[in-house]
């Protein structure tokens, strides 16, 4: 079993911090790779549309919608039938909408 690392971020310069298992941070980090955006920023972003769409996330902690975002991007950017995003062209708010629609929607998950 994997120890859970903490890693602190700011979001509207408050402090904040999350705790992931060691594998889910480096499949984290690679994911921001991909977007090229730090990891700051993707964590400040996940929490502004978490927060956004509270009633669709309302029993999911801050740490779950990450996780789901984690295992969401990498089965996006895995699959070569489903990747529709070119590394130097993807808009963060795009990917993530994406992703998380298939969580809100069974019919989409399917596809």
């Amino acid at each position: 079993m994997s120890n859970l690392i903490i890693h602190n971020f700011r979001l509207k310069n408050k402090r904040s911090s999350i705790k992931l298992e060691s594998e889910m941070w480096q499949s984290f980090a690679n994911i921001c790779l991909y977007l090229n955006i730090n990891k700051n920023s993707v964590l400040s972003y996940l929490a502004e549309y978490k927060d956004k769409h509270r009633d669709s996330y309302s029993d999911t902690t801050f740490t779950s919608f990450v996780r789901i975002f984690i295992v969401q991007s990498l089965a996006m950017t895995g699959s070569k039938a489903s990747t529709e995003l070119e590394a130097d062209q993807v808009d963060l708010g795009q990917f993530v909408h994406s992703l998380m629609s298939r969580t809100l929607n069974p019919d989409r998950r399917r596809a």
